[in-house]
């Protein structure tokens, strides 16, 4: 892509790239060379807001290679799962960069999907509530309910587009040799397309509770449950159990759909919109009411997790279930 008057060129000429909402932001790496004889002091923003900021390229940051922006997949260290902290990525934020006569420079655009879902979420809100109190003469609340609720939690993919912007200040001898400080209005700007495919990663589980009744010390009894993605984007999920009975019982868990034993602390995928059955194994070692909690961590956005809480009343012997109520999980 060129400016005006041809000041500076940008590559590659669109950003583009697939985001899940993460705590990771996705990574867009690109350049600006200078074709001007004179220092140019580049500001860069974008149509995206508070979505969008920008670092120097920092191999140390994780930051991916340049050209990774390009091609419109998974990156490194972002929505694609990669495993850079966040944090990183809220370091060292630039609003400008200053290429000397015919230089160059390389930017790491940091793409925060979940501030820009949220904001376009806001807006069809706003929109659809609008829509539906016209229709209804202001007296809508559950028009307008509904509205909102189809605006937020939606796993559909969203087509978002938008532009970085870049305009160049040449910097002038005098100035350089004090601050570096440009001229105060830009004589050349430019437009970067960005576009973005981005969903929001929604983890589900009907069962809240398990109540294992009528344990037998050292025999495991099961109960399944089922794990749903609520997302068009594939969800990643790790189990972990959070016991609070100590050694009193353990936990084993099998997917019911494949046969295989899942590994505590693992990684399970389910596609876009399916599901996972899925059975825990309780053995207790102890007689007596025992409790325990497990973990659905969604890799893609922990707030989407889920706890589910498991009780058992566990003794040497079978006790007729008749004669007993079921464990509590208080």
């Amino acid at each position: 892509m060129t400016s005006e008057a041809d000041a500076f060129t940008v590559s590659p000429s669109r950003l583009s790239c697939h985001a899940v909402l993460t705590s990771a932001p996705a990574l867009l790496p690109f350049s600006i060379a200078s074709s001007s004889a004179v220092p140019l002091r580049i500001t860069l923003g974008s149509t995206f807001g508070d979505a969008v900021r920008f670092q120097a390229h920092d191999p140390a940051l994780a930051h991916p290679p340049l050209g990774a922006g390009e091609g419109g997949g998974p990156l490194p260290g972002g929505g694609g799962g990669g495993d850079s902290p966040a944090l990183l990525h809220e370091m060292n934020l630039i609003s400008s960069v200053t290429l000397p006569p015919r230089g160059v420079v390389a930017v790491v655009l940091v793409f925060r999907p979940a501030v820009a879902l949220t904001a376009a979420e806001d807006d069809q809100r706003r929109q659809a509530a609008a829509e539906v109190g016209a229709e209804e003469g202001g007296a809508g609340q559950s028009g307008r309910e509904r509205a909102e609720a189809e605006a937020r939690g939606t796993g559909s993919i969203r087509e978002l587009s938008g532009a970085v912007l870049l305009a160049a200040h040449p910097v002038h001898a005098a100035a350089a040799s004090r601050s570096a400080a440009p001229s105060s209005a830009p004589q050349f700007e430019a437009r970067l397309p960005l576009s973005v495919r981005a969903c929001r990663s929604l983890l589900r589980c009907e069962e809240r509770e398990l109540h294992f009744s009528n344990c037998v010390l050292g025999a495991a009894s099961h109960k399944d449950f089922t794990v749903r993605n609520g997302s068009e984007a594939p969800l990643s999920f790790r189990l972990v159990p959070l016991l609070r009975a100590g050694r009193a019982i353990s936990l084993a868990f099998t997917n019911l759909d494949s046969g295989a034993p899942l590994r505590a602390g693992g990684v399970e995928e389910i596609s876009g919109f399916s599901h996972a059955r899925l059975r825990a194994h309780l053995t207790p070692h102890a007689e007596g009411e025992h409790r325990a909690e497990l973990l659905l961590t969604n890799e893609g956005d922990a707030d989407s997790s889920v706890r589910l809480r498991l009780a058992c009343r566990a003794s040497s012997q079978p006790l007729r279930a008749k004669l007993h109520a079921p464990p509590s999980l208080d």
